[in-house]
């Protein structure tokens, strides 16, 4: 090979990395912004589950306290 074919394969390998690099760092924005609308969720179905959490303690705290009740009066 001659050096001038050397130095455009070479140019050639620089300017596919290069691309390559760009084609990364657009991949690597999407993601990060992926991450940021999972947390977002995240923290949705975090709060859904607490309150469900709530509702469902208040349930067992009502079923295992005694009845507090009073029975109307016979008449």
């Amino acid at each position: 090979m001659s050096a001038v074919s050397e130095a455009m394969k070479a140019v050639k390998d620089v300017l596919l990395m290069q691309a390559n690099i760009e084609r990364l760092g657009q991949d690597f924005n999407r993601l990060g912004q992926d991450v940021r609308d999972l947390k977002l969720v995240v923290a949705d179905v975090d709060r859904r589950v607490a309150r469900i959490e709530g509702v469902m303690e208040g349930y067992g705290r009502a079923a295992a306290a005694p009845s507090r009740r009073r029975a109307l009066p016979e008449s």
